[in-house]
């Protein structure tokens, strides 16, 4: 009513699926995981720092592909600012990194991650350079949370989900609905790295889940995937 914000909805690039709350940052109790994720964070953070060792493995996170246009994507394509590593990539296991990974993967078992073959999930480290930013975007389906654990988060690195804004901190997780407008930025000196993955929603029920998954199963079976990222 004070005009100083506006509404933010789910606006979903590839799929919307009616009547779910419109909720930017996901109840902590209703995601009772979290707590053995955060506290696996350590060993993950070892593993992670391995990677680090080794600048050439992350590769720009919206990257040029032939299958498909190429447009500027708002100055991130094949822009390294950021960056991930992926131990699952569109619903496939990246082996060579997976198998560095055994902690993080172990912390993620119980996790009900979103499985649709040839999509998702994607498990990752996202780097996001130092004095970088992610412009606002939305996600592509609204059946599933983005789940992030900070790893490396010096002072002055934000997520803006909505309207809600969060600074992340190591061990923190927290999971939220990409398909409400969000960006991030990276205002310190140093580089911030994160790990990503994505859950079912719990208001899909199982189901719900089984349905989603058929149904674009018969829609990669009359055409190429087009896989979304996260």
């Amino acid at each position: 009513m004070a005009g100083r914000k506006r509404p933010y909805f789910q606006e979903p690039r590839f799929y919307l699926f009616p009547g779910l709350p419109q909720i930017e940052y996901a109840a902590r109790r209703d995601q009772p995981w979290l707590d053995a994720v955060e506290a696996a964070a350590p060993a993950i953070r070892a593993e992670l720092q391995a990677l680090l060792a080794e600048p050439d493995l992350f590769r720009p996170y919206v990257e040029s592909r032939e299958d498909r246009p190429n447009g500027d994507q708002a100055g991130m394509l094949d822009n390294p600012d950021w960056s991930a590593i992926f131990l699952w990539k569109d619903g496939i296991e990246q082996p060579e990194i997976a198998a560095r990974c055994p902690a993080t993967l172990q912390a993620l078992a119980l996790v009900p991650l979103c499985r649709i073959p040839g999509r998702t999930p994607s498990i990752l480290f996202s780097k996001l350079a130092a004095g970088a930013r992610i412009p606002p975007h939305n996600g592509m389906i609204n059946t599933r949370l983005i789940c992030h654990l900070p790893l490396i988060t010096p002072p002055g690195c934000r997520l803006r989900v909505g309207n809600s804004v969060r600074e992340w901190q190591d061990g923190v997780a927290w999971a939220f609905d990409d398909t409400i407008e969000h960006e991030a930025r990276n205002d310190s000196d140093q580089d911030r790295v994160i790990l990503i993955f994505d859950v079912w929603k719990d208001e899909i029920t199982p189901e719900e889940r089984s349905l989603i998954t058929a149904m674009f199963g018969a829609i990669d079976a009359y055409a190429p995937s087009q896989a979304w990222g996260v």
